[in-house]
């Protein structure tokens, strides 16, 4: 998304940014048929979101400060004023790579952890924190980059309707809220894994294909907001709180914005 926005946006001024993404989409396309891009390793990095807790366990506000005491280009915010994110480089997919991943993950961690206990927190990987409040995922919470509450405003006006929650699992939570800044409550890993032009179809294939077992091993969110819901709840969570259809199920031609899509990729 950026790291920079300018809120102050006119309509005019959309329209001119968004031919400019086409273009620049245009231009991406024409590179990657031209060869512009090496394609000569296969590469694989990482994406880690965590939270920000106190000793208790419950979220820690305090963001802002960790990373400017940090001041550190591969972490960043993340949605909410209690989540940071770790970007670890790519490496190519040989050798020692997942050792060598794991030891710039855990350096990091270490930083962040040190900077953090100096403000009464410390970081944590957790797929939703079980201590979370409604308070704390309302846009007051958002973080303070001005490029969370300009997407949290495009989304509403988008909406045009509150943001509402509905999951039945073990137990029933129903939410209705003005902001996605309760998508903060979901944190992930991901894997950013770079493949040839070539080969994208079969590895985009394969991820498909494993996914659901993954989920089904992996798991591991069951909590949101006091109530016991899906096994892994982030995945309704995300769904429903990113939805920006009129009706929350909309024609079938308008696809939700959370989506896995619904056929294989074939091939180039």
């Amino acid at each position: 998304m950026g790291e920079t926005v300018r809120p102050d946006l006119a309509p005019a001024d959309e329209f001119e940014a968004r031919q400019r993404l086409e273009r620049s989409i245009t231009a991406l396309a024409l590179m990657v048929e031209g060869g512009a891009f090496d394609t000569e390793a296969d590469t694989c990095g990482l994406e880690v979101e965590l939270d920000l807790v106190d000793p208790l366990g419950r979220p820690r506000h305090v963001n802002a400060a960790v990373l400017a005491a940090l001041d550190r280009a591969d972490v960043q915010a993340e949605l909410g004023s209690f989540n940071i994110e770790f970007n670890v480089d790519s490496r190519p997919t040989h050798g020692l790579v997942l050792s060598r991943l794991d030891e710039e993950l855990a350096g990091t961690l270490g930083a962040a952890t040190a900077v953090a206990q100096g403000l009464g927190a410390r970081a944590v990987a957790v797929g939703i924190l079980p201590t979370l409040h409604a308070s704390d995922l309302t846009a007051g919470h958002l973080s303070t980059n001005p490029r969370y509450p300009y997407l949290d405003a495009k989304m509403a006006a988008l909406r045009n309707r509150a943001v509402r929650l509905d999951i039945r699992g073990h137990e029933h939570l129903e939410l209705e809220t003005d902001s996605i800044a309760v998508e903060a409550a979901a944190t992930s890993l991901q894997v950013h894994v770079r493949a040839a032009p070539d080969t994208f179809a079969r590895f985009f294939n394969a991820a498909q294909a494993v996914s659901p077992a993954l989920v089904a091993a992996a798991g591991n969110s069951p909590f949101l907001l006091g109530r016991r819901l899906w096994q892994e709840t982030r995945i309704p969570l995300m769904e429903q709180s990113l939805d920006t259809r009129a009706t929350g199920s909309g024609p079938s031609d308008e696809p939700p914005r959370v989506w896995l899509g619904d056929r294989w990729a074939g091939a180039a």
